[in-house]
């Protein structure tokens, strides 16, 4: 029998090995997790009562502990137009939410949605997945902009020098500046050498035949003058006072103590 054969139109049947084998879902922790919107289409629901827009999003990174979520895919389901109230208005919030992580004003058309990224917060019901709601992505924080180096003032010229001029005379030729005269040299006057002496280098003598030293005068002696007195004078002497008798109540006088 080759009905598996007949219907693939290969002679030797199906090949297990050309396909990737299915393997058990397993849904991804609950959590935020940067995605990519790759697919969003309006569809009839099976009552045709209504229309969702279903989104299939790609993680892209995962913290960790769910790095095995990265490449995965998380479908929602926005129930825009359903005989539910409820039904809608949990669609609409989460409509709403989509638009302004994405940047999007306004959204006349499903496929502006596709491509762009947002932060999907994942939750795990039933053993599957579901989108709760929308975040837009972390911005990251910018750089710091550069400090201006500060450019160093401008030298100020200095005074304009002042030119007098006579009145009636004619413009006052600028002053050439005076160059500074080169330092001139003292001349070295050689020191007297004894005949036949040879000379040093530039007209110098030898210390042993430079002319001699005078020898040092003696000071001569300082008599002392003897100092003048002047002459004292004589004392004139002193002459006793006279001494007149002493009288008595009848005014007779009164014998002295040595003559008693």
């Amino acid at each position: 029998m080759s009905d598996i054969a007949n219907l693939l139109g290969t002679p030797d049947g199906f090949d297990p090995m050309s396909v990737e084998p299915q393997e058990d879902y397993v849904a991804v922790p609950p959590g935020k997790y940067p995605v990519e919107i790759q697919r969003a289409e309006m569809e009839q629901t099976k009552a045709g009562t209504g229309h969702y827009l279903e989104l299939q999003c790609k993680i892209l990174a995962a913290p960790k502990g769910a790095a095995g979520a990265v490449g995965r895919f998380v479908w929602d389901r926005l129930n825009l137009d359903n005989p539910s109230a409820v039904a809608v208005e949990i669609a609409m919030r989460s409509f709403a939410a989509l638009g302004r992580s994405v940047g999007l004003a306004r959204i006349p058309d499903s496929q502006l949605l596709v491509g762009k990224r947002c932060l999907a917060c994942v939750k795990v019901k039933d053993g599957k997945n579901e989108i709760r709601t929308y975040e837009p992505l972390p911005t990251a924080a910018a750089p710091a902009a550069p400090v201006a180096l500060v450019q160093p003032a401008a030298p100020v010229p200095g005074p304009a020098p002042v030119r007098t001029q006579v009145p009636g005379s004619g413009p006052v030729a600028p002053v050439e500046p005076v160059a500074p005269a080169a330092p001139v040299a003292a001349p070295v006057t050689p020191l007297p050498t004894m005949p036949g002496a040879a000379l040093l280098p530039g007209g110098m003598a030898p210390a042993a035949l430079a002319a001699p030293v005078a020898a040092p005068v003696a000071p001569a002696p300082v008599t002392a003058a003897p100092a003048a007195t002047a002459p004292v004078a004589p004392v004139a002497p002193v002459q006793a006072a006279a001494v007149g008798p002493t009288l008595d109540a009848a005014g007779q006088a009164l014998p002295r103590p040595w003559q008693t």
